[in-house]
């Protein structure tokens, strides 16, 4: 399509057009075109999205597969807005892609969670039937009040489901169905259809009764139904009526049938029989030489006329040459009154008396046991009785484990299934963990992109991608921004690809998340800025190939952050800007963390409000790192309402002046905590100078100062490692009173502390 060099100055009529007049328009469409719709204008957009109908053809997608996805992610992409019908139309052979009833359960079961009033299936899968056996039954809905389905297996047990599960249900249609049903009984249906039941394979095996028994019925239509003799019982309110009969229509000659009698009260009736004459043409009507015999007057006794008044035409339809048509005369019939007493369904009679103390829960704690469960879990509970069949369609919380899983397209389709399946009731959380060791297949962004915003239009305020696997990040360029809420408080990626444009739209179309959390991500970012975030953490990839290009600052302005967490984020020169409302600050650094010594870094004079401060380095004789620290100490406040201080290798500098410098400026601290990371009795022998430098000796003794709130004083260090004595002795000699200090040897390298 081009698009017009003034299409920026012309106005945009189709805009104004109101949205019940483009959903009309787009009534006429497929969904695959309504969907194309949203690149005719930014009108155009979304307004697919809010659209009552869907037609979905699979004949305008290339493949099933294909096809199963589109619908999938256009019912998940919707808006959270009721639709009034779903009709999908598919014909596929037997082959491993092809629609099976798991398919369409989900789409039915998600369009009547969203109150759909019509719902149509037509889906041929080569010559066998599409059949509910092995699932919950799907047509349940107060306000389904048109069912159109396509060769479907139709027995008792879904006839009554259906008459108990759609309760204003006005008109069912059955097309090519295998109809194996006794009975048919409704009290609100107005129209019933059953059109060309399914050939001679899929008959029942018997001939028995079917009757059908609807009191406030309007319009009967059934054609060809095998082997059922048909007794209509209380449809004096049908008007129209149309039966068509074949040579199964009846068992035998001396069958006992109403149909005449049940309809006397038709203003419409069509009564049509495939007979041996019906399309006997010229040269093939010699072969029957008693045709016309059969229908001739003297054949029987002749009735006295009548009087048809308010007949004023009759309209005959012949196949050519047929010599029927000159002798055939009206006649008048009897009907026969009789009437079949109707029959039920027995259920078991211990089925109701079985005590069931589970069902005696309240919703809310069988929802808040779901809360330690995984969203398999949760599923796998309707299983445990009747109470919990569907409780867990309702759970608000939703934990879906890709380690759970035997492949990862057996957990997409999983999480497919536990979206459209959900009653819709707003959706407080979903996380997914994309780990998964099998090398079939990989989770890519297109999969979760329906996803996120299906998760988001439920209303979440809390949304994880937690874990991923997988060689390549997962990107959204290509994609409209998913992550647009009002309600979304927390988010929380791993292995996503981060820029500006990401982070920009992120704190204009969130603007009510306080919870950020971006691990294993690639930082291409300069300027991270939010009035509403309270929490950041972030964990930069460990994959190198995505290291950004080149050394830039990255700017953090976030006037109402309360916990910072940055861990190695490579080639940025991190600068505070307004972060005084931080109240817990964890920062770890290395070789990558500054472009060089130069740098000018505010990072410590800018948490001078914090009451836990974790500054951690994997080396205190890498220049760059200390050197940067410790150039910004001369711009420090005084750290009033710090309490607990953790400290990296990097404190050693110097006989320990950063670790003295930080003491002085704490008058409140309460615990410390020193880290020491490398150096064990194996390699200590590689650094000769390593005691050296941090002797007090090498810097200039400065007067005690006082720490009287300092309780106690940790310190790790690797097995071996000779520098634990000397800051012993450097902390005596400048710490008054002197605090507990405990020391603690450990093979590990770089432990995390959590005693604050």
């Amino acid at each position: 399509m081009s698009i017009s060099h003034c299409e920026d100055n012309d106005s945009d009529r189709i805009s104004n057009l109101p949205d019940e007049l483009l959903h009309h328009v787009m009534s006429y469409l497929t969904a695959q075109e309504a969907v194309r719709t949203c690149v005719l204008s930014r009108r155009w957009q979304n307004v697919w999205s809010s659209m009552m109908f869907l037609h979905a053809n699979a004949a305008k997608s290339s493949s099933i597969t294909s096809f199963k996805k589109f619908l999938d992610n256009v019912l998940l992409y919707r808006n959270p807005v009721p639709l009034k019908g779903l009709w999908v139309s598919a014909a596929c052979d037997n082959s491993d892609d092809s629609l099976d009833y798991s398919d369409i359960h989900r789409w039915v079961h998600h369009v009547l969670r969203s109150n759909a009033r019509e719902v149509g299936i037509f889906v041929r899968c080569g010559s066998k039937l599409l059949s509910i056996d092995g699932y919950p039954f799907a047509f349940t809905s107060v306000h389904l009040s048109k069912l159109v389905l396509f060769k479907f297996t139709v027995n008792d047990c879904f006839a009554k489901k259906l008459s108990s599960g759609c309760p204003v249900l006005k008109d069912l249609v059955l097309i090519s169905c295998g109809i194996d049903v006794t009975m048919f009984s409704s009290t609100t249906l107005k129209s019933f259809v059953i059109h060309n039941a399914e050939d001679i394979e899929h008959l029942p095996k018997q001939i028995e009764y079917l009757v059908i028994e609807m009191p406030n019925l309007v319009t009967l239509h059934i054609e060809e139904i095998p082997r059922r003799n048909i007794h209509l019982v209380d449809l004096s309110s049908v008007k129209e009526a149309t039966i068509y009969f074949f040579e199964h229509s009846f068992r035998n000659s001396a069958v006992d049938c109403n149909i005449l009698s049940a309809l006397s009260n038709a203003t419409s009736l069509k009564l049509i029989c495939d007979s041996v004459y019906d399309e006997l043409g010229a040269e093939e009507y010699e072969k029957f030489p008693t045709a016309a015999a059969a229908i001739d007057p003297p054949c029987k006794e002749a009735a006295r006329t009548f009087h048809c008044e308010k007949l004023t035409e009759i309209e005959i339809v012949y196949p050519q040459g047929d010599k029927r048509v000159h002798i055939i005369l009206l006649d008048s019939m009897s009907l026969i009154e009789q009437v079949l007493p109707a029959t039920g369904m027995t259920t078991s009679i211990n089925e109701e008396n079985a005590p069931d103390r589970i069902s005696r829960l309240p919703d809310g704690l069988l929802r808040f046991v779901m809360l330690y469960l995984t969203a398999q879990e949760a599923v796998q509970t309707c299983v445990l009785s009747r109470r919990w069949q569907n409780v867990w369609s309702s759970t608000k919380w939703l934990k879906a484990d890709a380690a759970k899983f035997s492949s990862m397209k057996s957990f997409k389709k999983f999480v497919d299934n536990l979206l459209l399946y959900r009653r819709p009731v707003p959706l407080d959380a979903l996380f997914i963990l994309a780990t998964c060791n099998h090398s079939d297949d990989s989770l890519d962004y297109s999969d979760i992109h329906s996803w996120i915003r299906h998760a988001l239009r439920s209303n979440a305020w809390a949304l994880g991608i937690m874990e991923h696997c997988g060689t390549n990040l997962l990107s959204i360029d290509g994609y409209p921004f998913p992550f647009t809420s009002v309600y979304l408080s927390i988010l929380h990626l791993c292995h996503f690809i981060i820029d500006d444009s990401f982070v920009k739209k992120l704190s204009s179309c969130c603007p009510v998340l306080e919870d950020l959390e971006l691990k294993n991500c690639a930082i291409i970012v300069t300027m991270f800025s939010s009035t509403t975030l309270k929490n950041l953490l972030i964990n930069s990839t460990e994959t190198t190939e995505h290291f950004p290009p080149k050394f830039e600052h990255l700017m953090i302005d976030m006037p109402n952050l309360v916990t910072l967490h940055l861990d190695e984020i490579p080639n940025r020169n991190i600068q505070l800007v307004d972060v005084s409302s931080v109240k817990r600050a964890t920062f770890y650094f290395f070789e990558l963390s500054f472009q060089n010594s130069a740098v000018d870094c505010n990072i410590i004079p800018a948490l001078s409000n914090v009451t836990s401060l974790e500054l951690v380095s994997p080396t205190a004789y890498e220049d760059v790192v200390p050197n940067v620290l410790i150039r910004s100490f001369p711009r420090c406040k005084t750290f009033s309402n710090l309490k607990y201080l953790k400290l990296g290798e990097w404190f050693l500098r110097d006989g320990c002046y950063p670790l003295l410098f930080l003491l002085r400026r704490s008058p409140n601290i309460e615990k410390l905590h020193l880290q020491l990371n490398k150096y064990g009795s194996d390699d200590y022998e590689d650094y000769p100078d390593a005691a050296a430098a941090i002797d007090p000796t090498c810097r200039e003794i400065e007067e005690m100062f006082n720490c009287v709130k300092l309780r106690k004083i940790t310190i790790f260090y690797p097995q071996g490692d000779e520098r634990v004595h000397i800051i012993v002795r450097i902390l005596i000699a400048n710490i008054s009173p002197l605090p507990a200090i405990k020391i603690k040897p450990t093979p590990v390298v770089w432990i995390l502390v959590a005693e604050a």
